[in-house]
């Protein structure tokens, strides 16, 4: 009875490692200071091989991974596996979802552009209203009183560094916990088939042809779409509206 939504944590892993091969090659073209981080993002959507589609499927690909790992979390609640003896199981996934969420905010500043800047203004802000602690969490977030360069390369060193390797130590223990506790799937009581839903070829095969779709989705969305980019951080227009990622 386990259905095709058990590839699901399949394709959070598979979509995160995507994400991680794109980001490795954009890194080695991008300069993270304000006076060059959005003539780099020019330079590689321009002149650099495939650029454009490196570059468009780590943009689709966060939301992506964003929607999978969030769906993940759904599916697991409402099969309730977050149950006895699996505690601990649905708390690292709650922790990935977070950090997932973490690379997602300090991902978007990365391009400095107007919605770049001026989200991250609006997100760091936020924790200010907590008391007496508030202030220090947005000097710490920022680097500073305002975003400034310190923010761009505190955020890309979190981006690259960080949160990268908290999410590869959470998925780590989860994937250990999922082994030691068993798939959760729903079982009519007077359900007496004793069915067994292997690795290696059920869940390989059911896993290879969610990612592929899910990669040609992607490809399609660079290809057709493109990525949305706005003016350089710092154009003055009085019209403009903050506004962050869809999934935030």
């Amino acid at each position: 009875n386990t259905g095709w939504s058990a590839v699901l944590g399949t394709l959070c892993v598979l979509t995160f490692a995507l994400m991680a091969g794109t980001g490795i090659v954009l890194c080695m073209y991008y300069s993270p200071s304000p006076d060059k981080a959005y003539a780099s993002i020019d330079y590689i959507m321009e002149s650099v091989p495939g650029g454009a589609l490196i570059r468009g499927l780590h943009h689709w690909g966060a939301g992506a991974m964003v929607l999978v790992v969030f769906l993940h979390l759904l599916t697991s609640f409402f099969s309730g596996t977050y149950k006895a003896p699996r505690e601990i199981t649905w708390i690292t996934g709650v922790g990935l979802l977070l950090v997932t969420l973490g690379l997602g905010f300090t991902g978007y500043l990365l391009p400095w552009d107007q919605k770049a800047f001026w989200a991250t203004v609006v997100g760091a802000r936020l924790p200010s209203e907590i008391p007496v602690i508030g202030k220090w969490l947005t000097h710490l977030i920022l680097g500073g009183p305002t975003v400034s360069g310190f923010t761009l390369t505190r955020f890309y060193a979190v981006h690259m560094l960080i949160l990268p390797a908290a999410i590869v130590l959470l998925a780590a223990f989860h994937i250990y916990l999922v082994r030691l506790h068993g798939i959760a799937e729903f079982r009519p009581v007077d359900d007496e088939r004793d069915g067994v839903y292997r690795f290696y070829p059920e869940h390989l095969a059911r896993g290879a042809v969610a990612f592929a779709i899910l990669v040609l989705v992607l490809v399609l969305l660079s290809l057709k779409a493109g990525v949305p980019r706005e003016a350089i951080a710092g154009t003055v227009d009085e019209r403009y509206a903050p506004r962050p990622e869809w999934y935030f």
